[in-house]
C-alpha cells in the first residue's frame, strides 16, 4: 500500500511539472504572438499614417499651385487625393463606432497602396485595443486630422468657386493661402504626434514581452535546476539495474546492445562480439550508427530508426550490419526505451537476432515472385494460385477488369470461384480438379462458363499447372484464366455463316445438275431422233460430257465438303452415264482398280472430262464389229501425283491415228486442252490388242492452278 502512494505521488508530482511547464510554454508562446502581432499592428499604421501624411502634403501642394495656376488640372488633383483621406476617415469612424463593419474599414484602407496584410492587422487592432490608452489617444488626434482634412477641403472649394466666378483677387489669394499653410503646419504636428503616441506604445509592448519571457525564462531554469537534482540522485538506482539487466542479456543467445539516451553504447553482450567482431572496450561510448551500418544499409531503415529514437518510440526493423571486417549480416531488431521513476528515457536496449539465413531465403523467392509478377503483369488473363495445403487462393489484378468484380466483392476466394461457375459447366470442372487432386496429371485444362458482376457469362479457357512436392503429393496449382467468349462468338458467326453457305452450295449444285440433266435428256431425244448417223454421234458425245460434269455436280450436291471430291467414286458414275449413253446393247465389261483419292474441283472435273472423252472414244472405236469387251481403270497417287490409266482389249489404236484430221477432232482437241489445265502428261500405247491411255499431274490442294474451264 505504501508503495501503491509513493508511485502514485510521483505521478502526481510529474503531472504538476509537466503541466507547470505547458501553461509557462503557453503563456510565452501567447505573449510572443500577440506582442509580435500588436506591434505588427501598430507598424501597419505608421506605414498608414506615412501614406496619409504623403497624400496630404501632396493635396497641399496641388492646391497652392491651383491657386497660382488656376488651371483646373491641379484642382482636380488635388480633390482626387483628398480620397484616400476620405476614405481613411470613413474606416476610422465605423472601426470605433458602436457598431464597427471590418468590410467597410476593409474598403476604406484598400484604395491606399497598403498590404492586405497590414490592412488585417490595422482592423485588428483598432477593434480589439481601441479602450487602451495609447491607441485611444492615437484615434483622438486621427480624428482632428481628419477635421483639418475637412477644412483644407473647405479651403479648395473656396479657391475653385473664386477662380470660376473671377472673383479670385490677389488679396483674397494670399489670406487663402495663408490659411493653407496654417492648416498644413497643424497637420504635420498632428501626424508627428499620431507617430509618437504608436512609437510609444510599441515601446510598452516590447519592454512587457521582454520582462515577462526573462522572468519565465528564470522560473523554467529554477525547475530544470530542480527536476535535474532530482533525477541524479535516481541515476544510482537505474545504473544499478542496467547491471542485472546486463547480467541477464550475456546469458541470451540474441545480440544486446545497451545505450544512453544519446544512442552511446554502454553495454554488449558477448554474444554481440562474437558476431560484429568489436569488443566492448573499443566501441564503448560510441553510436551503432557510426560503425555497424555501410553502404548497402537501406536509407529509409536508417531514418525510421533515428525518428523513433528520437521521439522515445518503440520499433522493430530489418537492417543490414557490417561486422569488424566488412562482412554484411542481416539482423531483426527490436529496440525499447528505459524509463527512470518518473518517466524520463535513460537507456535504450536492443534485442538483436541474426536473420542473414532467412533474408538469403527469401531474396531467392522474392526473384522468383518477380519472375512471376511479371508474367501476369505482361499478360491479359487472370492468373491464380491455389496452396493445396492452406487451401487458399489468390489472383492478379486482371481478373477486376475481365469480370468486373470489385476487391470488396471478391471474398474467401475458392469457394467465391466455385459459385460463379455456370452450373452446368461445375460438375465437369469439379471432376477434372478431383483427378489432379488425387495426383492422376499433373497439367489440367477446361473450358466453362463463368459469371460476371453484371450477371453476364464469359466463356473461359482456364489450364493449370500442378506442384507436386517431394513424395508426388500435389502442394499447389497455378493457372490462368483466358477469356475466350469473342473466339466462341466469332466460331458460332464463322458456323452459321458456312453452314448458309454449304446450304446455298448445295443448292447451286443441285440445280446445275438437274438443268444439266435437262440438256442432256433433250439431247438424247433429238439423237434418237436424228436420221444422220454422224449428227447423232456427235450428239451422243456431247451427252456423255455433260453427264460426266452432272455427275460431279451431283456428288458435290450430296458431299458435306465443297472443297474436295471423292473422285474414285466420280470415275465410277462417269463410266456408268458413258456406258448406259453410248453403249447400253454391249456387254462391255468394265473393271476398276481405283485408290480412295480426294481431288479439288479445279481437278476434278477436267480429269473427269477426259475420262469421259477416252472412254467414249474406246466405246465407239476400239470394240467394232464386236459384242463385248473388257475395259479396266486404274488410279492411284504416287509422290504426290496422280496416275489415272484407262486400257482395253480391243481392236488397238486405227492406222490414221497420226493423220491431221484425227488430231483436230473435237475429242483430240477436248483432251489436249484438259491435260493443259491439269498441267498434266498423258500418252496412248498400242500393242495390236488393246490400247492403254495414260494421264499423270500433279495433285494441288483448294487453291491450286487448275481451272475447271473449257
Amino acid at each position: 500500500m505504501v508503495d501503491m502512494f509513493k508511485n502514485i505521488s510521483i505521478q502526481l508530482r510529474q503531472i504538476i511539472i509537466s503541466c507547470v511547464f505547458v501553461i509557462l510554454a503557453i503563456f510565452i508562446v501567447a505573449a510572443t504572438y500577440y506582442g509580435t502581432k500588436t506591434m505588427s499592428s501598430i507598424r501597419a499604421y505608421i506605414t498608414a499614417e506615412g501614406l496619409w501624411s504623403k497624400a496630404q502634403k501632396e493635396a497641399t501642394v496641388q492646391l497652392m499651385e491651383y491657386s497660382s495656376q488656376k488651371e483646373e488640372k491641379y484642382y482636380n488633383r488635388f480633390v482626387e487625393i483628398l480620397e484616400l483621406q476620405k476614405s481613411f476617415s470613413n474606416a476610422r469612424k465605423t472601426l470605433i463606432s458602436d457598431n464597427p463593419n471590418p468590410e467597410v474599414a476593409r474598403l476604406g484602407f484598400q484604395n491606399s497602396e497598403l498590404h492586405p496584410k497590414d490592412i488585417e492587422l490595422m482592423i485588428w487592432l483598432v477593434l480589439n485595443f481601441k479602450e487602451v490608452s495609447y491607441v485611444s489617444k492615437a484615434l483622438e488626434i486621427w480624428k482632428e486630422g481628419d477635421r483639418q482634412i475637412a477644412r483644407l477641403d473647405s479651403l479648395g472649394h473656396v479657391i475653385h468657386r473664386e477662380i470660376n466666378a473671377g472673383e479670385f483677387s490677389v488679396a483674397k489669394r494670399d489670406s487663402l493661402l495663408a490659411d493653407i499653410r496654417s492648416t498644413d503646419q497643424l497637420l504635420t504636428t498632428l501626424e508627428n504626434a499620431f507617430s509618437a503616441t504608436l512609437n510609444e506604445g510599441a515601446r510598452w509592448i516590447h519592454d512587457f514581452i521582454f520582462w515577462s519571457i526573462t522572468g519565465l525564462g528564470v522560473l523554467l531554469i529554477l525547475l530544470g535546476y530542480l527536476v535535474t537534482v532530482s533525477n541524479f540522485r535516481k541515476v544510482g538506482n537505474l545504473s544499478r539495474e542496467l547491471e542485472q539487466l546486463s547480467l541477464v542479456a550475456s546469458k541470451t543467445t540474441d545480440l544486446v546492445m545497451i545505450t544512453d539516451a544519446e544512442e552511446r553504447i554502454t553495454w554488449v553482450n558477448s554474444t554481440f562480439e562474437e558476431l560484429t567482431g568489436y569488443q566492448l572496450e573499443e566501441i564503448q561510448g560510441m553510436k551503432p550508427s557510426d560503425f555497424l551500418q555501410g553502404p548497402e544499409t537501406d536509407s529509409e531503415t536508417k531514418r525510421r530508426l533515428a525518428k523513433a529514437i528520437g521521439q522515445g518510440q518503440s520499433i522493430r526493423e530489418r537492417i543490414l550490419n557490417y561486422s569488424k571486417s566488412g562482412e554484411a549480416y542481416w539482423l531483426d531488431m527490436k529496440i525499447d526505451p528505459i524509463y527512470d521513476e518518473e518517466g524520463e528515457i535513460k537507456n535504450f536496449i536492443a534485442i538483436e537476432r541474426d536473420v542473414s539465413a532467412e533474408v538469403e531465403q527469401e531474396a531467392r523467392l522474392k526473384e522468383s515472385l518477380e519472375r512471376y509478377d511479371i508474367v501476369a503483369r505482361a499478360t491479359s488473363d487472370t492468373i491464380w494460385d491455389l496452396d493445396l495445403e492452406r487451401d487458399v487462393m489468390v489472383y492478379n489484378d486482371v481478373i477486376h477488369d475481365m469480370f468486373g468484380y470489385s476487391k470488396t466483392e471478391i471474398k474467401e476466394v475458392q469457394d467465391w470461384w466455385q459459385d460463379k461457375i455456370h452450373p452446368d459447366d461445375r460438375q465437369e470442372v469439379e471432376e477434372k480438379l478431383e483427378k489432379v487432386m488425387k495426383g492422376k496429371k499433373d497439367r489440367v485444362q477446361f473450358e466453362y462458363r463463368f459469371k460476371c458482376a453484371d450477371g453476364t457469362y464469359k466463356y473461359i479457357y482456364d489450364r493449370a499447372f500442378v506442384v507436386l512436392d517431394d513424395e508426388g503429393t500435389p502442394v499447389r496449382m497455378i493457372g490462368a484464366m483466358q477469356d475466350i467468349t469473342e473466339r466462341i462468338k466469332a466460331e458460332q458467326l464463322i458456323k452459321d455463316a458456312l453452314h448458309e453457305k454449304e446450304t446455298l452450295l448445295a443448292e447451286v449444285h443441285h440445280r446445275v445438275k438437274n438443268n444439266m440433266a435437262v440438256v442432256s435428256g433433250m439431247m438424247q431425244l433429238q439423237a434418237m431422233n436424228e436420221e444422220n448417223i454422224e449428227l447423232r454421234e456427235k450428239l451422243l458425245d456431247n451427252v456423255a460430257r455433260i453427264g460426266a460434269m452432272a455427275s460431279i455436280h451431283e456428288h458435290l450436291y450430296k458431299s458435306e465438303n465443297f472443297a474436295s471430291l471423292n473422285f474414285s467414286e466420280n470415275l465410277k458414275k462417269v463410266t456408268e452415264k458413258v456406258m448406259q449413253s453410248m453403249a447400253p446393247d454391249k456387254e462391255i465389261q468394265i473393271k476398276t482398280k481405283l485408290e480412295p483419292i480426294n481431288l479439288n474441283i479445279n481437278q476434278a472435273i477436267p480429269c473427269s472430262l477426259i475420262a469421259s472423252e477416252v472412254i467414249t472414244n474406246t466405246l465407239k472405236h476400239a470394240f467394232a464389229g464386236r459384242e463385248q469387251g473388257t475395259i479396266q481403270l486404274t488410279l492411284k497417287e504416287e509422290e504426290g501425283k496422280i496416275i489415272m490409266k484407262i486400257k482395253d482389249d480391243g481392236v488397238g489404236m486405227p492406222e490414221n491415228i497420226g493423220d491431221p484430221d484425227e488430231l483436230e477432232s473435237l475429242g483430240f482437241l477436248l483432251i489436249n486442252k484438259l491435260c493443259e489445265q491439269l498441267e498434266g502428261e498423258y500418252h496412248y500405247k498400242s500393242k495390236g490388242n488393246g490400247t492403254e491411255f495414260y494421264l499423270s499431274f500433279k495433285k494441288t490442294d483448294i487453291k491450286g492452278s487448275g481451272n475447271a474451264q473449257l
